[in-house]
């Protein structure tokens, strides 16, 4: 991951149970990341912005995330991470798409 473009202030839990939340200001970041190698869908080029959700982790500049995907799809005005934990395995995500060996 390259950085992190914005990052919002932790939400009080007030019994929430579920963590997945609205964008800005509750706990979303916008994050540019790297991209090294695309499985499926549009090639975006060398890195992409885009928004992580409110969810249980955080990303941090630098962070290395190889041998991982983040699924995203569209969203106004940058496409959203999908999942609330993380970048999944590669190899997972093939396999899912039909496309491992």
């Amino acid at each position: 991951m390259t950085r992190v473009l914005y990052e919002g202030d932790k939400p009080e839990r007030s019994g929430r149970k579920n963590v997945a939340g609205p964008n800005p200001p509750e706990r979303c970041q916008v994050v540019q990341l790297d991209v090294t190698r695309m499985i499926a869908g549009a090639d975006p080029g060398t890195s992409i912005t885009v928004v992580k959700p409110l969810a249980p982790y955080v990303l941090k500049a630098g962070q290395s995330t190889g041998g991982t995907a983040f699924l995203v799809e569209g969203g106004d005005p940058f496409p959203i991470i999908l999942g609330r934990y993380g970048a999944y395995p590669s190899p997972e995500v093939e396999a899912a798409l039909g496309l491992g060996q």
